[in-house]
């Protein structure tokens, strides 16, 4: 039970950690040696920094997406008695484990290779998992924090589609009024 948060802010700071050395000054003349190898990590962070977000965020993914596979298996597969556990090769906990990791490993890496416009549907299918992972473990007590929690994703949403045109400069009439406008209209093209 401890596995996940600690995985989840190590990730972080490993993240912030990187952005941070990044952004680094520039260091001062009289440290020659050490600049050339500041500059040489931070060419390897260049390089190597997007495949390690890119690998942290699929085993957030595979993790989040994992919890739900399992569970939608443990619901769907039948309770065995104690009897009935003696015949099988392995108890169906173990069962629904080694196929809800199988499943979420091939739907992120689906997500990751396969082309946008056919694989919009698992990608759909992997935020649903995050979300409803991360609504199970948040247990809103009352239904008045959930449809506050729901109005502001609303707020956020129409914000991002309505208001951002006010904080962009429009280039003329032809130009999309919002960066939400900007992104359909590049799909659609």
């Amino acid at each position: 039970a401890i596995f996940l948060p600690l995985f989840l802010g190590s990730a972080l700071l490993g993240s912030f950690a990187l952005i941070q050395f990044q952004s680094l000054p520039e260091p001062s003349t009289a440290a020659v040696g050490s600049s050339e190898m500041i500059e040489a990590l931070k060419s390897f962070t260049k390089v190597v920094g997007p495949y390690v977000g890119a690998l942290s965020n699929a085993a957030v993914c595979v993790l989040f997406t994992r919890s739900e596979f399992v569970s939608a298996l443990k619901s769907f597969l039948p309770s065995k008695s104690a009897s009935d556990l003696q015949e099988l090769q392995a108890p169906p906990e173990d069962i629904s484990d080694k196929v809800g990791t199988a499943l979420s490993v091939a739907a992120v890496v689906g997500c990751y290779i396969g082309p946008a416009s056919l694989v919009w549907p698992l990608r759909n299918l992997v935020n649903s998992c995050l979300a409803i992972t991360a609504a199970r473990a948040i247990q809103l007590p009352k239904f008045s924090y959930v449809a506050a929690a729901l109005g502001g994703l609303v707020a956020y949403d129409t914000i991002g589609v309505y208001g951002s045109g006010l904080l962009l400069p429009s280039a003329g009439a032809a130009e999309p009024a919002s960066v939400m406008e900007s992104v359909a209209r590049s799909k659609l093209e």
